[in-house]
């Protein structure tokens, strides 16, 4: 089902408005929701005025859950509660050895599967809407909702204590700065070599840095030594912040202490070392989560600096509607991994979610009939279905030589964290093109630009124009802070205007939005990213331009011809939509539309 023809049989129909429609698209592009259930929330329609023009859609009969309540209230109770909390499915009624199954979506031959083993009944599925299903589970008391302003306030409490213990954690090292040398000599060795130190006062004081950086949402901490400081920041939505400076005194025992929990060697100072941690994170009063870190010391003048990436599992199950494309990208992508063969490359810098749209789309393709298998270095989230292979190139297993390994292994899908060299390239194309699904990053400026990154490595044209299907380039910009954003000044915008050679008159009746700074943004008027999408799908006048020597400008005109949206038009769109704001567009992409 197109979104555009229902939202048109809706007007047409006079069921809502063509300006309910926009703003219900709107809602849509921010909630990633379908169409029909984003325009049930906005009040604009009932399910039951959708329905039946839904189902005309779908060709599948749909039902009232309410007339089926008590049939419905016995049936949730026999079924898992993992199946149930997504509200995508409702038994509703059991009819001899068949289920009758309400579905948001009815071609999902994989959920019918899986309820079909779990239940031992043929499923029937009938359509029904998820707004309708959440009432209907609530009602049984099988999921409770919780509100959005509950769990606002639940994440507010936990930052405000995390604040507090930081605060002793700041009090615990300013108090070592009185230490005579011989005396943090003394503290170094009893928590580098005792496990009888777990109450001593590092040890408390890493764990509530660590804790603080997890109530902010930081993706690294950084602590790094300079000539009479230790200064402490953390990398919030992209941007890295100083929390606090200690007494220089102190480096040598946070490094220590955070060796021991990397498992690394702590008598070595003069090398730089790679670890990694697993704790478990209240997160909240009533959410406890795994986290991985990823330690990396490296030695500097001044002492050894310290910076740990924040692994967070549950960026592994985020799904292709949580990332922020907008439908017709999304399509692209979608389309681009249902086929049985080909490359899917993902660009974009460092720290621009790349991994994070590789496993998005891994967890889409992630069935029991298809044989997945990635090399990694390192491997940063576990998918459960995977075979995931860390790559370390000390000991020779390199991305070249597990990908050789893969193709004797018999996979449908491979994923290679990333193209570094011409041997990897080569051996990741020809696998595209012997029937398989290769899926990897690459580091280059913009998704035109990464045919001629590929070419400069040395391979061949005729294999690159063969073995491409799709390539995306992204970043990550910051979300406004839904708690104090505001209309953006006429004089501000009439710069950014000029700044992104955007037309005064187009954008007229559309509101932009700054944020102006509030304690539950830490001030900074921005809380959480999203991302911004350059989808460019491989045609055939794109394949015919593949040469030796070829201008990536001349296909970013071939491929904005075949309907790619640049990353900077795309984070227009969100500006737009209120989701972010244009100086944040200008900050995070450059002129020639990337």
């Amino acid at each position: 089902m197109a979104r555009k023809k229902l939202g048109e049989k809706l007007v047409k129909n006079g069921i809502i408005t063509q300006e309910q429609l926009v703003k219900a698209v709107e809602y849509q592009y921010k909630t990633g929701r379908k169409l029909a259930t984003c325009i049930v929330e906005l009040e604009f329609a009932t399910s039951s005025q959708i329905l039946p023009l839904l189902a005309e859609e779908v060709g599948f009969k749909p039902v009232n859950p309410h007339a089926y309540f008590e049939s419905i209230k016995e049936l949730v109770q026999l079924m898992p509660k993992d199946l149930l909390e997504n509200c995508d499915i409702l038994p509703i009624e059991k009819d001899g050895n068949k289920l009758i199954l309400g579905m948001t979506d009815p071609f999902d031959l994989e959920m019918i599967d899986r309820v079909q083993m779990v239940t031992g009944f043929a499923v029937s599925p009938v359509l029904l809407m998820k707004n309708d299903i959440e009432e209907m589970l609530e009602k049984s008391s099988v999921i409770k909702k919780q509100s959005t302003s509950i769990k606002e306030e639940e994440e507010q409490n936990t930052l405000e204590k995390a604040e507090r213990e930081f605060a002793s954690a700041t009090d615990i090292l300013g108090d070592l700065s009185t230490f005579e040398d011989y005396e943090m000599e003394k503290l170094v060795e009893r928590d580098e070599g005792t496990e009888e130190a777990d109450q001593g006062p590092i040890i408390e004081a890493v764990d509530k840095i660590i804790s603080h950086a997890i109530a902010l949402k930081a993706s690294d901490i950084h602590i790094e030594p300079f000539d009479d400081e230790v200064r402490v920041r953390f990398r919030v939505d992209g941007i890295l912040h100083l929390i606090k400076t200690f007494p220089k005194v102190v480096a040598r025992v946070l490094s220590a202490r955070i060796k021991i929990m990397s498992d690394l060697n702590i008598a070595e100072r003069r090398l730089p070392q790679d670890g990694r941690i697993k704790l478990k994170i209240k997160i909240t009063p009533t959410q406890v989560k795994e986290i991985d870190f990823r330690v990396s010391i490296l030695p500097t003048i001044y002492g050894e600096k310290v910076v740990m990436r924040i692994l967070d599992s549950s960026a592994a199950e985020v799904s292709l509607e949580d990332l922020g494309m907008s439908q017709e990208d999304k399509r692209k992508l979608e389309s681009a991994s249902d086929r049985p063969y080909g490359m899917i490359l993902i660009t974009g810098p460092t720290g621009s979610g790349k991994s994070t749209t590789l496993y998005s789309v891994l967890q889409r393709v992630n069935k029991g009939d298809v044989n997945i298998s990635t090399a990694e270095d390192p491997v940063e989230y576990r998918l459960k279905g995977a075979n995931q292979v860390m790559c370390k190139e000390s000991i020779g297993l390199t991305f070249a030589s597990v990908l050789r390994s893969f193709l004797r292994q018999d996979p449908d899908i491979i994923m290679v964290g990333e193209v570094r060299d011409e041997e990897t390239a080569g051996i990741a194309v020809k696998a595209a093109l012997t029937g398989h699904l290769v899926l990897s990053t690459i580091h280059t400026n913009d998704a035109p630009s990464t045919i001629q990154r590929l070419l400069d490595m040395g391979i061949e044209p005729y294999l690159l124009a063969s073995s491409l299907v799709l390539i995306q380039a992204q970043r990550l910009g910051r979300k406004l802070c839904k708690f104090c954003k505001e209309e953006e000044s006429p004089s501000q915008l009439a710069l950014s205007f000029e700044a992104l050679k955007l037309s005064a008159e187009k954008y007229k009746d559309v509101k932009f939005y700054k944020g102006k700074g509030c304690p539950r943004c830490s001030g900074t008027g921005y809380k959480g990213r999203i991302g911004f999408y350059e989808v460019m799908e491989m045609n055939d006048a794109i394949r015919a331009s593949v040469k030796p020597g070829v201008n990536s400008e001349i296909i970013r005109e071939l491929a904005k011809a075949n309907g790619m949206q640049t990353l900077r038009e795309d984070g227009v769109r969100k500006a737009v939509a209120g989701i972010t704001s244009l100086e944040e567009v200008l900050r995070v992409t450059i002129e020639n539309g990337s």
